[in-house]
């Protein structure tokens, strides 16, 4: 935020002098383009405040870093009210806020550690179930490609058999035509029907 006013103060400096250099209608121009350029400049560190809002409050550790946290937990509280009008009081609570913000410090920064180290643990989980997966479908084609294989052989198989069956009926056939057909025509019947 000092930044941004920091900033602020400075276009406010280089339009006033410009100002007093350039005609009018160029001066409105300028402040025009200095307003959006401002504007611009807050919109951008809203999106950063809100992208780091939102990180700390994955991690946990929402507003652990600005110091603020002791002075809300004692917000109307009125027993520290009147804790805080003792003598000396203002002194130890001073010592204590520094000491608390310090603590507090820590655990943000152990709380953001903790974080990155859980959304690395994350990714690497994605990453070998991503690699499990495929090796699974991988795996799981090769075997349907095995099977299908196995299944064109075993049908092959099953074609030459009965091909074959085919031909020794044929054979038997003629045999029983010349004393009697009957017993072949049944049994042609027969494998038709199976």
């Amino acid at each position: 935020m000092e930044v941004l006013h920091n900033r602020s103060a400075l276009l406010r400096a280089i339009l006033e002098k410009q100002r007093a250099e350039v005609p009018p209608a160029e001066a409105e121009v300028e402040v025009v383009e200095a307003d959006e350029e401002r504007a611009r400049l807050e919109e951008e560190a809203e999106r950063e405040r809100r992208r780091s809002r939102e990180a700390h409050a994955r991690a946990g550790v929402l507003a652990l870093d600005d110091g603020s946290l002791l002075a809300r937990m004692f917000r109307g509280d009125k027993d520290m009210g009147v804790l805080l009008q003792l003598p000396g009081a203002h002194a130890l609570m001073s010592k204590y806020q520094e000491h608390f913000n310090a603590v507090c410090k820590q655990v943000f920064k152990a709380g953001l550690q903790h974080e990155e180290q859980r959304q690395t643990e994350l990714r690497l989980l994605r990453e070998a179930l991503l690699e499990a997966r495929t090796s699974a479908d991988h795996h799981a084609r090769e075997a349907v490609r095995e099977l299908e294989a196995e299944v064109g052989s075993v049908a092959a198989a099953g074609r030459e058999l009965q091909q074959a069956e085919e031909a020794s009926l044929g054979d038997d056939q003629v045999r029983d035509t010349e004393g009697g057909a009957v017993e072949g025509n049944e049994v042609v019947d027969y494998l038709r029907i199976c």
